[in-house]
């Protein structure tokens, strides 16, 4: 555990050092995080010890043999075809690591530096929410994850064919990633009274109705994912405190945005009228409500089938950036900075309390080694 307490020392200390020098903190940051990454060892992480065999057999697989690791419990052929491309330069596992780690943290670390309101809090939230670790193990949906992430760029322009191919590109990767394409008609949503009570109305209804809404789902929309009815990820969780807490966390960022709609709705007049949303981030505020809702319903849904929450890891960077911004906008600045050392200290011991049992009992990316150990 002690490289994962190193790391988060180091986040504190850089956004200390780089408080007003946006750009230098997110390069050295997530230069270390993807350094953290990209040099542990392939036994590091749940998922690389299928991830390593199947890439040096896809690498050493003729292009026309591909086919046979697509299907029920296998990759994306959009996936498979990206190892293959990477297995063209080299099958060492290594490599695989290494460039997955570059890819997936570099989308993260480029989004904050475009959109983030506070890159050193979304970072630092980054790290101690355990997404750091999710990239760490659940490579191919965070690759998907990378793709939109890329093509934000085109949403925010609102050119939604452009925005749609990076989607549909994303889903070669991860299936689950087709539910993006939901952003396009929620990015033009206004944030009212009416909408806020048909989202509230929807979130009831997704969890009453939740038994129909999966086996559709299962059948008609993400079949090759129906395998999971039958799977351990079938069951709900969510019981622990450490689930409880994160549940409060998401919570509290929509009840803050509440008392913040104001604001928000003027944010997204701006964005319409001069291509700026919030601050510099260029990101509707409404938008970033609604995703933050969705993180919400997903832990809430959580608690009924605990796979749902892969769902949500599409959407808690913006629920981050949305909390970043409502501290700005909410807060004076003196006020501000109790409220945001508040934040930091919260989160360090929740990250202090529960790095090892999240590291070892879900991503078991605890113990850490570096490959050459």
């Amino acid at each position: 555990m002690t490289v994962y307490y190193i790391l988060l020392l180091l986040m504190l200390l850089y956004g200390i050092a780089f408080r007003r020098n946006r750009k230098r903190f997110v390069i050295i940051a997530f230069g270390t995080l993807i350094l953290f990454a990209g040099l542990r060892s392939t036994s590091t992480g749940a998922d690389l010890f299928h991830y390593i065999p199947n890439f040096e057999m896809i690498a050493n697989t003729s292009w026309s043999d591909l086919s046979r690791f697509v299907g029920n419990k296998a990759y994306d052929y959009g996936f498979v075809v990206l190892l293959k491309l990477l297995g063209t330069i080299s099958n060492k596992p290594q490599f695989f690591v290494f460039i997955t780690s570059l890819l997936t943290y570099g989308s993260v670390g480029r989004y904050i530096y475009k959109y983030s309101e506070d890159a050193a809090l979304e970072t630092f939230l980054f790290v101690t929410t355990f997404i750091y670790f999710m990239y760490m193990t659940m490579i191919a949906e965070a690759i998907a994850i990378a793709i939109i992430l890329f093509g934000l760029d085109y949403l925010q322009k609102k050119r939604y064919v452009v925005f749609s191919l990076f989607v549909l590109l994303a889903a070669t990767m991860h299936s689950s990633a087709i539910i993006c394409l939901g952003f396009i008609p929620l990015y033009n949503a206004k944030q009212n009274k009416k909408n806020i009570a048909l989202a509230t109305l929807a979130t009831l209804m997704v969890f009453l109705g939740f038994d129909y809404i999966l086996d559709f789902s299962l059948k008609n929309i993400l079949p090759s994912y129906a395998w999971y009815q039958n799977s351990r990820w079938a069951s709900g969780s969510g019981s622990s405190l450490f689930y409880t807490l994160l549940l409060v966390f998401y919570s509290s960022i929509l009840i803050l945005s509440y008392f913040g709609a104001n604001k928000l709705t003027k944010s997204a007049s701006e964005s319409v009228s001069s291509n700026k949303g919030i601050m510099g981030s260029k990101l509707s505020g409404n938008f970033l409500v609604y995703m933050a809702l969705i993180a919400l319903l997903c832990r809430i849904l959580k608690y009924r089938m605990s796979v749902i929450e892969r769902f949500a890891y599409y959407v808690y960077l913006f629920a981050h950036t949305l909390f970043s911004y409502m501290i700005l906008v909410t807060f004076k600045n003196k006020t501000r900075f109790i409220v945001k050392s508040v934040v930091y200290i919260i989160f360090s011991i929740f990250y202090l309390v529960f790095a090892e049992l999240v590291g070892v009992g879900i991503f078991r990316v605890v113990p850490y080694e570096f490959f050459w150990q």
